[in-house]
């Protein structure tokens, strides 16, 4: 079991997101790139925006992305989207400010884990232990990023901690 969420070896993509408040959306085989989103490359060890995306007009074959860094640089990727790479969607709706548990408001499982990433709530913490088991990436409990739940628990009266934790799937439409 690992007590500690990260999102990388790398503890820049880490940082990028508690200070910017991005929500990283793993991504999945054959996404392609989008216009104005903001990816991190786990084999560049960056973050970078993209400017536009060039395909190949007759077979539809990915050419390249423009993209600019967060220093400024600009360039050109020719390489498609790694399993490990993340989709970075800035939290808009300041999900890192609010108590995600028993508002009975559906959340993407990108954001529940980052809601518990931003807010320095690991595996350690005996207040939230029980919706580990959901977080934990080597856990066969863990939620999917794209999939929506609802997060609920009961409060253990003498302790203060939460207890018969669950995360009710809910269908969304939408990936965001």
């Amino acid at each position: 079991m690992n007590d500690i969420i990260s999102y990388t070896h790398n503890t820049i993509i880490d940082t990028e997101i508690r200070k910017n408040h991005l929500i990283p959306h793993r991504v999945t085989r054959e996404i392609p790139y989008r216009k104005n989103s903001i990816y991190y490359s786990s084999y560049w060890g960056s973050i970078f925006k993209v400017i536009s995306v060039e395909y190949d007009s007759n077979t539809k074959e990915f050419l390249g992305a423009y993209i600019r860094y967060e220093s400024n640089y600009y360039g050109m990727i020719c390489s498609e989207l790694d399993i490990d790479d993340y989709e970075l969607e800035v939290d808009t709706k300041k999900i890192y400010k609010q108590n995600i548990i028993n508002s009975n408001i559906p959340y993407s499982g990108a954001e529940i884990r980052y809601w518990f990433f931003v807010n320095q709530i690991n595996g350690f913490n005996p207040v939230y232990r029980g919706f580990w088991k959901f977080i934990d990436n080597t856990s066969g409990h863990k939620i999917a990023d794209e999939n929506k739940y609802i997060v609920r628990a009961d409060i253990n009266p003498k302790t203060g901690n939460y207890i018969n934790c669950i995360m009710k799937r809910v269908k969304d439409t939408g990936r965001f």
